[in-house]
């Protein structure tokens, strides 16, 4: 038999619970990577988007009750998502399909999902839950900026790891969740 799934491993001597889930089931990277192969992504991609968002918001809302009920005596942090692409693509994502308007399309679907993410922890109005907020994280470091040492790029060897936080990107998320539960 395989493994047991991540919840099946909570219990009442859990005491902390983090998790940052969603992007995959929005396909953050796989929108990402249409963008730079097909024109204007936004107007073919943004209903299809949509619709991921409504399906995954009452998902994430079942998933945070399920954590709590499971976990009955531990804090939950629920960790946002940075902006993982830059609004203002370099120089070689824009030769590469990327444009502007594609880029701040991405920006802003993301702060939505956090806009979202975020009202579903606050509906909840449950003490031990917790929302940090990562959106400005990799402000600088995003895909597509001049850097990008956060946020991974194409990895052609490795489809999956494409546009998912590099070693320092995850550092980063890493301090932010620290920060939040030393000021909790």
């Amino acid at each position: 038999m395989g493994d047991a799934g991540q919840l099946e491993h909570l219990n009442a001597d859990t005491q902390l619970v983090t998790l940052s889930v969603g992007g995959n089931d929005l396909q953050f990277a796989t929108v990402l990577g249409s963008c730079f192969t097909m024109r204007s992504c936004q107007g073919k991609l943004a209903p299809i988007a949509r619709l991921l968002l409504d399906h995954t918001e009452g998902r994430l809302r079942d998933l945070y009750r399920e954590v709590l009920a499971r976990a009955p005596q531990a804090r939950v942090v629920v960790v946002g998502y940075p902006r993982f692409v830059a609004a203002v693509p370099s120089p070689l994502c824009g030769l590469l399909g990327l444009d502007v308007g594609e880029a701040r399309w991405l920006v802003a679907e993301v702060e939505q999902f956090d806009a979202v993410t975020r009202r579903i922890v606050d509906g909840l109005a449950d003490p031990r839950l917790r929302y940090v907020s990562t959106l400005d994280a990799f402000a600088g470091g995003e895909a597509c900026s001049a850097s990008s040492r956060f946020v991974a790029g194409i990895v052609p060897r490795h489809p999956v790891y494409s546009f998912h936080p590099t070693r320092e990107g995850q550092a980063v998320l890493a301090a932010r969740v620290v920060a939040a539960l030393g000021s909790a």
